[in-house]
């Protein structure tokens, strides 16, 4: 397997052809082809022309006849001088060969086998675009090109839109050099391009077009210059550069507010006869005070310096809070009993449908809501002191007993049949009769 170049020493976007060859003894067959690897081709632009159908031709390599298939083409464009690796392309294949055996008839043997094949690496030398004779309008077209700069009218109203399109056709690297941009007169509003491409990459190279297309809004009454643009590009034929300039293009504003803008008395400096033209791009006035304060020594200097100190105080009031907050041991219990209270409501829900871990979470929840509103510990929770403690704190008969009695479906539900709405049912219940107790308790 080979990789055929078309050069091996090319300049800086002149396009190199590679195709990647197979061949082999006509007398034996080669197929099942799989496990394509190619190169990644760094510092080069590149396009690959994958083969529609792999078809054996006769061809000749090292001047002896062989079977040949085309596996890939790809079109390469150095984007830099230098000696730049290729590295291999690789295929897997099965193949038929000869055995050294011979059958009755004298024929030679054969057998397939499996063949791991590979280019083996590869060396381009790119030449650097001399600097004798480059142009400065020069941005790396390398080439055969042709160069228009057309409007779309020349004629218009103040007001109205005109396109402007700069176009580059031909052969060449066409997606690798940026267009010349428009010089125009202040009054001549010009908006972003829409660049186009049309651009066909056969094996040969680049083919086609580039186009940027400009908005010129001109807002005044006269007649505005488009000065001429240059486009430059290396010829590979005649190794040498070549320039092409547009014509020089008048537009000529029909109507507008009366305001007379001429370029054309000098080449080089545009004669403005009215100072509207500067009003338009300028039209809201700033006013900058004469006499400036200086901040140092000012007002806002001192208040500055003396800002942070006012914040001590604040400071260490919110520290002595936080740690009398801290120091609360109490409080932090029942605030922590609290959070507790919600977290296993919350598992609670999450749980619904399976028995077990659901009513396990709504016992720690009505567990750790008695610690909070109560303030007992787990050892002093025996249900007659439970109704003690409620009846103390002035809780109603009926709320007592239906927290009771909740607690004891809750127990015995784990170890008896549950359906998800007696789940349901007694969630709904635990949330309202804590929301009673909440209120009671409070009172």
């Amino acid at each position: 397997m080979v990789a055929e170049m078309s050069t091996k020493k090319p300049y800086v976007n002149q396009p190199v052809t590679v195709i990647y060859k197979l061949y082999f003894e006509p007398r034996s067959t080669v197929g099942n082809f799989r496990n394509f690897k190619a190169p990644k081709y760094e510092d080069f632009w590149s396009q690959y022309i994958d083969m529609k159908q792999l078809r054996a031709e006769r061809g000749k390599f090292n001047g002896k006849d062989y079977s040949v298939v085309v596996l890939r083409k790809v079109i390469l464009y150095p984007l830099e001088a230098g000696a730049k690796k290729i590295e291999p392309f690789k295929i897997d294949v099965d193949a038929e060969v000869p055995t050294g055996r011979s059958d009755w008839f004298g024929r030679l043997e054969m057998k397939m086998v499996e063949k791991s094949l590979s280019t083996g690496m590869q060396t381009i030398n790119v030449k650097s675009l001399p600097e004798n004779g480059k142009p400065s309008s020069f941005t790396g077209a390398v080439g055969k090109f042709d160069f228009e700069v057309i409007p779309s009218k020349t004629t218009l109203k103040a007001g109205e839109s005109l396109d402007l399109e700069i176009m580059v056709s031909g052969k060449g690297n066409l997606k690798l050099f940026t267009l010349p941009k428009p010089v125009l007169p202040s009054a001549l509003e010009l908006y972003d391009p829409a660049h186009t491409e049309n651009v066909q990459t056969p094996v040969t190279g680049m083919a086609g077009k580039i186009a940027d297309k400009y908005t010129i809004i001109p807002q005044f009454k006269g007649k505005y210059t488009i000065k001429p643009m240059a486009f430059s590009y290396y010829d590979l034929t005649t190794k040498s550069y070549k320039t092409i300039t547009s014509k020089e293009i008048i537009i000529d504003v029909l109507e507008g507010d009366g305001t007379i803008v001429s370029n054309q008395q000098s080449k080089k400096q545009q004669a403005i006869h009215k100072k509207v033209v500067f009003q338009y791009n300028k039209l809201k006035t700033e006013f900058i005070s004469a006499s400036r304060e200086d901040f140092l020594g000012s007002g806002l200097f001192y208040g500055l310096l003396i800002a942070p100190l006012l914040f001590i105080p604040a400071i260490i009031l919110l520290r002595k809070q936080k740690e009398a907050k801290d120091a609360d041991a109490f409080g932090n219990r029942v605030r922590q009993n609290s959070k507790l209270v919600k977290r296993y409501l919350s598992e609670a829900k999450k749980q619904m449908g399976d028995k077990v871990p659901f009513y396990m979470a709504m016992e720690k929840a009505l567990h750790n809501f008695l610690k909070a509103k109560l303030h007992i510990e787990t050892v002093e929770m025996s249900k007659d002191n439970i109704i003690e403690i409620l009846q103390q704190r002035n809780a109603s008969e009926s709320s007592i007993n239906q927290f009771m009695e909740l607690m004891n479906d809750c127990e015995f539900a784990r170890y008896a049949p549950a359906t998800d709405t007696a789940m349901h049912n007694d969630f709904d219940r635990a949330i309202e009769i804590i929301m009673e107790l909440e209120k009671q308790l409070k009172s």
